[in-house]
């Protein structure tokens, strides 16, 4: 999206600061992604699907889907079980191409715990390309998570997804509806929380 289409230079500057995702046109392929849980589990999945049939994550490549249940979905399969189901039964997708991480409970908890079966497949040296793909608006605080728990930020490429049918947060639309606004800024608040409580890495 070009300057002058966002309704004000506040809204381009935080749209620029959150949304910091690569387009999938311009994707390096990844033997190594990570998809963070979250509750778009079909429209997730579809751009995994995608991803994957257009070699931009590799044939052999290694898809860890990290999470348990949260507070937002209590009361639901675990969210790496149901991705899975989502990629094996919907989308025919190989199942040897999965991980499931059921611990994480939240972003920094996705990292961490993937951090550990990345270490028991040979560590961050044995891959070229990681893709971390996670909701549009949550891009910023996942690579901040990820450089506090050293991922190597040079390896790292980010993608985020959009449920259109929800709250429809993305980089283009966030500003369209009060309830998208104050999901933004809250979003924006727990960076500057969880940073000045030494959670986030601003290097």
């Amino acid at each position: 999206m070009m300057a002058e289409q966002y309704p004000s230079e506040t809204i381009r500057a935080i749209t620029d600061f959150l949304f910091i995702g690569t387009d999938e046109c311009e994707l390096h392929p990844s033997d190594l992604v990570l998809v963070l849980g979250n509750d778009y589990i079909d429209g997730t999945m579809e751009t995994v699907c995608k991803l994957y049939q257009s070699g931009k994550i590799k044939w052999d490549a290694k898809v860890i889907l990290s999470g348990a249940t949260g507070s937002l979905n209590a009361g639901k399969a675990l969210e790496c079980d149901r991705l899975y189901e989502s990629a094996v039964e919907k989308f025919k997708m190989p199942p040897e191409l999965f991980i499931k991480e059921p611990q994480a409970t939240n972003a920094y908890l996705n990292f961490l715990y993937s951090k550990e079966i990345i270490e028991d497949l040979g560590g961050f040296e044995k891959f070229c390309s990681i893709l971390c793909i996670v909701k549009a608006f949550l891009m910023r605080r996942a690579s901040m998570y990820a450089a506090k728990l050293s991922y190597p930020s040079e390896k790292m490429q980010y993608l985020g997804t959009v449920d259109a049918k929800g709250r429809n947060i993305g980089p283009d639309t966030w500003w369209k509806s009060q309830v998208s606004i104050e999901r933004v800024l809250g979003e924006i608040k727990r960076i500057g929380e969880y940073g000045i409580s030494g959670d986030l890495s601003i290097f």
